[in-house]
């Protein structure tokens, strides 16, 4: 996933048009159709809940399984696949208000897409709004770092990731990924996938590649959960 200029990125949910979806540029947040002129992107209206996408939207089923399968070694996997669910919260409720997926294209980074996306939204600075990602690999560190800036301009936006597959880790506040867990899965087919109401089948080695990917998270994080012991510590002892 090398860094260029004016990727192309597929851009996929339920409030857009196919032929507009084809085209995002990373430099400028703004759609091209093929007849060179730039279009406006479609928001969904915030007063309205998403109708369920036509199949053609959905992801493909193999698609999903190749790209989200959570093995220890996922040779030629070299996309990144980013499904998301936007949310607000109104007091005890929250209502939906888009959901979709993501790739990364020509040099520019999933993340990154995503946050130009919702950047253009405009959202009310007085509501809160959840977002959660499922991501077939984990942001490098350069976007978790962007990831960070964003949620910082944006205290009323939080943000889960569930990944499939680790490549490191970035500069993501502690507690904000997680291992995609079974659960999980069950719930980007459903969402995400023309699965053809098909059942979604678990793979051999599902649940105990996922708790290897929790234990090596874990290993990651533990020099900054014992930085934030240290600081209670000495807040405690008045230091």
């Amino acid at each position: 996933m090398a860094v260029g200029s004016k990727p192309k990125a597929a851009l996929v949910g339920p409030h857009w048009e196919r032929e507009r979806i084809w085209c995002f540029l990373c430099s400028t947040g703004l759609g091209t159709q093929q007849t060179g002129q730039t279009s406006r992107w479609l928001r969904p209206a915030a007063t309205q809940d998403p109708v369920s996408p036509p199949r053609s939207l959905l992801m493909k089923q193999r698609k999903f399984l190749y790209h989200f399968k959570n093995v220890r070694w996922a040779k030629g996997r070299h996309e990144t696949y980013l499904c998301y669910v936007v949310k607000r919260r109104d007091s005890a409720t929250s209502f939906s208000l888009d959901f979709g997926y993501l790739r990364n294209k020509s040099g520019c980074h999933v993340e990154l897409l995503f946050l130009r996306y919702i950047s253009d939204w405009d959202l009310d600075p007085g509501r809160c709004y959840r977002v959660t990602w499922f991501t077939s690999w984990s942001p490098c560190y350069d976007c978790a770092r962007h990831v960070a800036d964003f949620l910082r301009g944006n205290p009323n936006l939080s943000l889960r990731i569930f990944t499939a597959r680790l490549t490191g880790w970035g500069a993501l506040p502690a507690g904000l990924m997680s291992p995609a867990r079974p659960s999980d899965y069950f719930y980007c087919w459903n969402t995400f996938v023309e699965n053809h109401e098909r059942t979604f089948k678990a793979w051999e080695g599902l649940h105990e590649n996922s708790v290897r990917l929790s234990r090596r998270l874990r290993r990651i994080l533990l020099p900054l959960y014992e930085v934030d012991d240290l600081r209670d510590a000495f807040r405690t002892l008045g230091l």
